[in-house]
């Protein structure tokens, strides 16, 4: 009886172990124009509004108060106005990416797996220039975080007041990344030109 349940477990956990590494469920990408794909297939092109909304939620790990958004997004509108508003903008969200996105408790939640290119790019960048590192990881780090910037950051939002400091975060350590770069290393980041995420 032992032997038959212990043979029963080890069966149980080789087959667990082949299993394959379950993927993120979105990839949001804030440089250059708002992309999203789920499972690897690109949704199609959001409007700005839910653009802006999931960009706000990959942003903030996922998790926004809903006044915020609100804020971000009617600045000159009334709470109930906005709040009507920010309903409609979940629904056009969940219809064109699939995102599962929750509205409770005040706040807007984001629970899907998210990987972000934005908010990839500021912990490498940041580990990069931090010094922690030594010289070889820091250019390793340097050059990946050189590759994920294929276009401007938050473009679509540059005349956004939320978008504002983030755009001013990755334009600062863009530029303290090309001092760690050799020119001929700076010279091989190709803008516009989509790059894989680092292993």
């Amino acid at each position: 009886m032992t032997g038959k349940r212990a043979e029963h477990r080890v069966t149980r956990v080789q087959t667990t172990e082949h299993l394959p590494e379950q993927a993120p469920s979105l990839d949001v990408r804030l440089f250059g124009r708002v992309r999203v794909l789920r499972d690897g297939c690109e949704s199609p092109p959001l409007a700005r509004q839910p653009a802006a909304v999931l960009a706000l939620l990959a942003l903030h790990g996922g998790v926004v108060h809903r006044d915020h958004l609100v804020q971000a997004l009617w600045p000159d509108e009334g709470s109930d106005v906005g709040r009507a508003r920010l309903r409609n903008v979940l629904s056009k969200l969940r219809q064109t990416t699939g995102a599962s996105v929750q509205e409770r408790n005040e706040s807007v939640t984001l629970h899907d797996t998210v990987r972000c290119d934005f908010t990839e790019f500021v912990r490498l960048a940041s580990r990069a220039v931090s010094g922690v590192d030594d010289r070889e990881d820091s250019y390793r780090a340097s050059l990946a975080a050189q590759a994920l910037w294929v276009g401007s950051p938050l473009e679509e939002f540059r005349y956004s007041t939320w978008a504002e400091n983030p755009r001013a975060r990755a334009f600062e350590l863009q530029a303290r990344l090309w001092k760690l770069l050799p020119a001929p290393e700076a010279k091989r980041i190709t803008p516009g030109v989509t790059v894989p995420y680092p292993g």
